[in-house]
């Protein structure tokens, strides 16, 4: 107890210095603490009141993809789900030029606001945000403002002009793969027609009869193996021809994200968006 008696009188005396030091000093505390509170005040009461609105607007995830002709699409040629990166980059685009200048144009804010489209843009980037319901594929778009009813139609407008944008955008990109598809068809319509003149001149230049399963002959001969091989041909390109043709029905029924995903993952020729999908992702 003696070891500990210094220590506890010099904790004593550190306490009663302090106290000294606060009644002394009370009044500079006190008013410090007014002014504080004063000055907190007056600038509540002097900023403009803002208003907050706020829109939902639902991003379904991507769908895998089909098989076509034998060759399937992977997450790595764009058919995954929702990548860690999908909701960042949908936030740019709610908050991209394109989407915030129509907005901009609808409700005609250079003249109500009297700022060029420049100071607009700059405007409506800073007070729009973006964020994500955690667990969800939701994305509320919040608009501040100092006017609520500016507030509420900018909301308003801002959804519906990233509607229209990714409308546009999936539009424009499944009707290409569309026309891929339409072209795919017409080659294996060629080649079908090529191989059934083949095999007509082959059965007229050898005056080859007709032999197998469902012909009256039962026979083979060196010129029957050209046709026979010419007739095999011949219905595979037909059945590539009627899955092409299955492959089109379905697609019609394809929202336009999947068709997006999907043309996307042709293994095609001259594929321009298979390399301009990573692009539109950021």
């Amino acid at each position: 107890m003696q070891s500990q008696s210094p220590n506890a009188n010099e904790a004593t005396l550190h306490a009663v210095d302090y106290w000294q030091v606060i009644k002394n000093r009370y009044g500079v505390i006190l008013l410090t603490l007014l002014l504080v509170f004063m000055t907190a005040s007056v600038i509540t009461y002097v900023m403009p009141k803002k208003f907050e609105s706020t829109a939902t607007v639902q991003v379904k995830p991507r769908t895998p993809g089909i098989t076509v002709l034998g060759r399937e699409m992977t997450e790595s040629s764009g058919s995954g789900l929702m990548t860690q990166q999908f909701f960042a980059t949908e936030f740019e685009i709610i908050k991209s030029r394109n989407v915030l200048v129509k907005v901009a144009e609808q409700l005609e804010l250079p003249n109500k606001w009297g700022y060029d489209k420049e100071t607009i843009f700059m405007i409506l980037k800073g007070i729009v945000d973006t964020q994500n319901r955690r667990g969800t594929d939701l994305i509320d778009i919040k608009v501040r403002h100092t006017n609520k009813e500016d507030a509420r139609d900018i909301t308003a407008e801002v959804a519906k002009a990233y509607k229209n944008y990714r409308t546009e955008i999936e539009g424009r990109d499944s009707e290409r793969a569309l026309q891929e598809l339409r072209k795919a068809v017409r080659d294996q319509e060629d080649k079908v027609e090529e191989r059934r003149k083949l095999l007509t001149t082959i059965v007229r230049t050898k005056g080859i009869i007709p032999t197998g399963a469902d012909s009256l002959y039962r026979n083979n001969g060196p010129d029957d193996g050209g046709a026979a091989a010419a007739k095999v041909s011949l219905n595979k390109i037909e059945e590539d021809k009627i899955q092409l043709e299955s492959q089109i029905k379905s697609l019609l029924n394809y929202t336009s994200e999947q068709l997006l995903v999907y043309a996307a993952g042709l293994d095609l020729p001259e594929n321009i968006i298979k390399s301009l999908y990573p692009e539109y992702l950021e």
